[in-house]
């Protein structure tokens, strides 16, 4: 693994994360070479991983992180 890519997100947009999981899609680097993380920061509401599937990078977790904070969830990412 060479690369991990995180993203922090609250709450986040539907049509924003869709967007910025399809740009990763799209990269070159071969999938055994990188990661992507999306860190849920303590969402109220958070689009259903059915909704965003579709475009979302190979190999791509969703970790929780309960207590909102950047600091919790860069944690989250890096744990």
């Amino acid at each position: 693994m060479d690369l991990s890519v995180i993203i922090s997100t609250h709450n986040p947009h539907e049509g924003r994360l869709r967007a910025t999981l399809a740009s990763l899609r799209a990269q070159t680097l071969r999938p055994e070479q990188w990661e992507t993380l999306l860190i849920d920061n303590a969402s109220t509401h958070f689009p259903a991983r059915e909704r965003w599937a579709d475009v979302a990078p190979a190999g791509l977790r969703l970790v929780a992180a309960p207590k909102l904070g950047l600091s919790e969830a860069r944690r989250a990412g890096l744990l």
